[in-house]
């Protein structure tokens, strides 16, 4: 047990069994730290002793521990026995649903015998040889695209198909490579048939006579399972997910634009760690397409009638798809999806666009000569001495507007002072009406007070009555007093108010002569300020203003003519470049240009490798052909050799192929090949 006491092994076994008895998903910090307080539990008041025993530096060892723990969770999650998971806090950890630790287990896994506790990882893959199994279960299968992490490798557990009223036929995958073999036209072709329908193929080689007619696949990822399930003549896919980056729903294997299900394809590329949706090139214009898997599934899905073939394996059958095809492994490769790449336009669209602007740009000299002509009849002139007579008129306008504005005063106060002179004459006139009517009663009272003095003087010559007209008694005369002094007194009184009433009457009269002769005056300044402004003063601006008008537009007129010149003269250059626009000289696009030495150095490693491990009969050399992209075995070509010798070359292109991107891809499909 020295051999196993504080190693990485040991802290392995109890990081693995704090993960599975807690059942949490721990970072590796709270994993070093729910170690060390298990290793000294009395230090912590949890246990009775120490299992390291009671060292008085024991708590320096937690550093030293952590570094430890975070180099056995690494190797953990290399060797599938735990799953990494990215949080905003940072990666945790869980323990792998295959890692769990049993009894039985434990009582196998000793220093040195590890490799017996590896989770079984059964896949499909043909580029695995099986001396590569155990580093290729440790490779890190994770890949963390743009904050979503997907899993970059998945593998076939089980296939099967049912139907009603028939026994469910079920094939089980195995760790590794899987071989299905026996006699002619017992259905081993059937599997493949069957995988590639749950791809989405459109066309099925399946008899539906025999029953079945329910189609389903268990892929199992690091992450979790996914079940896909299809009906015989049915574009619907059903997925089920436990995987958190696959959402379980109805898929669609004839995916169009503006279809409401989604793509089937997205899901197998999510399952080989490609998170996004990306747009490849398909042709040599550079037009765009949508990646999907059965682009380039060819290469590695090959059905029986595509092994024997002449053509290279990588190529699809239609030679409309090699761009695209090529685009996608390219993808698969780099990562690169040419995604600033715009598309070349044709010769004829480009010729009539050509023509089409050369149209435009003729149209647009004729208007400009047509405004030309048009501006050539407009007045216009020198621009500086336009200018200045501008800034004269401007002044001479405000010369102008400045007396408007000092008659509109002027004749305002007049205005003013005829409403006052006319509320004093009116005041005048209701005072003199006043006095005419006093004068009247004046009159009529000197007038009575006269009658009254003459009645006194002639009273003593009438005879007064001496006998009663009643009783004919006798009457004595009573003399009566005499009117006449009190009456005299009284009207020099009335004359003296008459005399001072026509004085104040005579001056209310010349004041109102004065007050007439002054309205009248002002009467006739006002005629004349108003004159000065109707007849002078406002046409004046008015002229001025026109006048200004005129040579600013004249101004305008000047400015235009040269902005159109200008544009003229720019607009003939442009025309000119594009009559003379020689066609691009940029080639069609070609993916496989692309195609560095990397590449084919590579394929041609494990090409070397693959047939010298088959001891391939005489063989000396092989290389990739950059031009048709299928392998030279010792110089000469594929086609020359009969039905066998072709299949046997394109199994081995197709493992190559495989090879090369598990190691040096950017995603890496895990396709079966039969």
């Amino acid at each position: 047990m020295n051999d196993v006491f504080n190693t990485a092994f040991e802290i392995s076994l109890r990081v693995l069994l704090t993960l599975e008895v807690s059942g949490r998903k721990m970072s590796s910090d709270i994993l070093a730290a729910a170690d060390f307080i298990t290793i000294y539990g009395r230090d912590f008041k949890l246990s009775e002793k120490n299992l390291h025993g009671n060292n008085m530096y024991r708590f320096s060892e937690f550093p030293v521990r952590l570094e430890l723990v975070k180099e056995v969770v690494t190797t953990l999650v290399l060797d599938a026995f735990i799953t990494a998971e990215a949080t905003k806090d940072g990666f945790v950890y869980a323990i792998d649903t295959r890692g769990g630790i049993t009894p039985q287990k434990l009582k196998t896994i000793m220093p040195g015998n590890t490799a017996r506790c590896l989770p079984k990882r059964r896949r499909i893959c043909p580029g695995l040889r099986k001396e590569r199994r155990c580093r290729e279960s440790t490779s890190g299968r994770w890949r963390r695209l743009n904050g979503v992490i997907c899993v970059a490798d998945f593998y076939f557990k089980r296939l099967s198909i049912s139907g009603v009223g028939k026994e469910t036929s079920i094939v089980e995958f195995e760790e590794g490579l899987n071989i299905v073999f026996g006699p002619s036209d017992t259905g081993k072709n059937y599997v493949i048939e069957c995988i590639d329908f749950l791809f989405g193929a459109d066309k099925f080689r399946f008899d539906p006579t025999n029953g079945y007619d329910t189609f389903m696949l268990l892929v199992g990822s690091d992450k979790d399972d996914v079940t896909i399930e299809r009906k015989l003549n049915s574009k619907a896919m059903t997925v089920s997910s436990k995987c958190s980056d696959i959402e379980s729903g109805i898929y669609t294997a004839n995916w169009r634009k503006g279809s409401k299900k989604d793509d089937i394809s997205d899901v197998w590329l999510r399952l080989m760690g490609v998170a996004d949706k990306h747009e490849i090139i398909k042709n040599g214009r550079r037009d765009k397409i949508r990646l999907t898997l059965r682009q380039f599934s060819h290469m590695f899905l090959i059905k029986e009638t595509s092994v024997l073939q002449e053509s290279a394996i990588l190529s699809p059958i239609q030679s409309t798809a090699e761009t695209a095809a090529f685009s996608a492994l390219y993808f698969f490769i780099t990562g690169e999806d040419f995604a600033d790449s715009t598309a070349k336009e044709e010769k004829k669209i480009r010729e009539a666009k050509k023509k089409a602007v050369i149209a435009y740009m003729n149209a647009q000299l004729s208007e400009y000569a047509e405004k030309k002509a048009k501006l050539a009849e407009l007045p216009s002139g020198d621009e500086n001495f336009l200018q200045g007579e501008i800034e004269r008129m401007v002044e001479e306008l405000e010369d102008t507007e400045r007396r408007i504005a000092i008659a509109v005063g002027r004749s305002k106060a007049l205005v003013a002072e005829i409403y006052a002179l006319s509320g004093e004459l009116s005041e005048s006139n209701t005072l003199r009406a006043t006095y005419k009517e006093l004068l009247s009663q004046y009159h009529g009272d000197v007038q009575r007070l006269g009658n009254i003095v003459d009645g006194e003087y002639h009273r003593n010559d009438m005879e007064g009555n001496t006998t009663c007209p009643f009783c004919e008694g006798k009457i004595d005369p009573r003399k009566e007093e005499s009117y006449i002094e009190a009456s005299q007194a009284e009207l020099m009184k009335i004359r003296l108010k008459l005399e001072d009433l026509q004085v104040v009457d005579s001056d209310l009269a010349a004041k109102q002569s004065a007050i007439n002769r002054r309205i009248d005056e002002i009467s006739t300044e006002r005629s004349g300020v108003d004159d000065l402004i109707n007849s002078q003063l406002k046409p004046k601006a008015a002229t001025i203003k026109q006048a200004l008008t005129g040579y600013r537009f004249a101004i305008e007129i000047s400015k235009e003519a040269s902005v159109i010149g200008d544009m003229e003269g720019k607009l003939q250059q442009d025309l000119f470049r594009t009559m003379n626009e020689e066609e691009p000289t940029d080639s069609d696009f070609r993916i496989k240009s692309y195609y560095d030495t990397t590449f084919f150095k590579g394929m041609n490693d494990r090409l070397d490798a693959l047939l010298k491990k088959v001891q391939y009969e005489k063989y000396s050399s092989v290389h990739v052909n950059n031009s048709s992209f299928d392998m030279v075995v010792n110089g000469q070509d594929k086609m020359i050799h009969g039905k066998g010798y072709r299949a046997f070359q394109n199994t081995i292109m197709a493992l190559a192929l495989a090879e090369f991107l598990a190691e040096k891809g950017t995603y890496a499909p895990s396709i079966p090949d039969y």
